[in-house]
């Protein structure tokens, strides 16, 4: 029988317990997204907003077919983090794109979505997640000078950007703190497992050769009684 997350591999289940958690995340932006629309504080029409929702549903269905498939054991990052947040970036560049007066708010979106990765890359991928959000938020500002919509403020989507920039690398130096301390984590968890191995395994010597003694003992009596009779 199909089940949403598998039983049978625990690696696998986690990997799918984190793609919902993203998934949920996502419902959270969408939910702010028709919230931004409702008080006509972006401007996309119904139809705009319903297509790119279904580009969102379907590419995180995807992901998640990728995964349940089992295809997903052969890529250098089985778990898909640094893909589903490069999507995520993606998702708040487009929609960033389309508002003007809340986009400082919108902006938190993009450290919320690279905080997901705390746990999982490296320092060169949070780079490449931050470097793409900043060049997503910049190709925006650029788009807007080329074509300036109404109420359009160059000087402070600088700020923003520039304000952007700091705080993701911040954000990038405390999650490889955070990778580092979560190795070191893993790699003691092993070396204790190891260690409790090797300690089993004397125990159980000391045990034979006390068993070994104690029948030697025996032994030892019996031929002393026999010598005696």
């Amino acid at each position: 029988m199909f089940s949403i997350i598998p039983g049978n591999d625990k690696k696998q289940a986690f990997r799918i317990k984190r793609l919902l958690t993203a998934n949920a995340f996502c419902a959270v932006f969408a939910i702010v997204s028709i919230a931004v629309m409702k008080s006509d504080l972006v401007d996309m029409t119904a139809t705009h907003l319903i297509f790119y929702f279904m580009v969102l549903f379907f590419v995180q269905l995807l992901l998640y077919m990728i995964i349940r498939s089992g295809i997903n054991k052969s890529f250098k990052d089985p778990s898909m983090t640094l893909s589903q947040i490069i999507a995520a970036i993606i998702y708040i560049t487009y929609f960033m794109y389309y508002i003007q007066d809340i986009r400082g708010a919108v902006m938190v979106f993009y450290l919320l979505t690279i905080l997901f990765g705390s746990f999982q890359l490296t320092l060169p991928e949070f780079v490449i997640v931050s470097l793409a959000a900043l060049t997503g938020y910049g190709a925006i500002i650029i788009l807007n000078i080329l074509s300036p919509p109404l109420n359009f403020n160059l000087a402070q989507n600088l700020v923003q950007w520039v304000i952007c920039a700091l705080c993701l690398s911040w954000l990038t130096y405390i999650g490889n703190y955070m990778n580092s301390i979560r190795k070191k984590l893993k790699r003691r968890e092993a070396e204790l497992t190891v260690s409790k191995s090797n300690l089993r395994e004397a125990v159980l010597e000391i045990r034979q050769n006390a068993e070994i003694l104690n029948d030697s003992s025996l032994e030892l009596s019996e031929t002393n009684s026999m010598i005696i009779s």
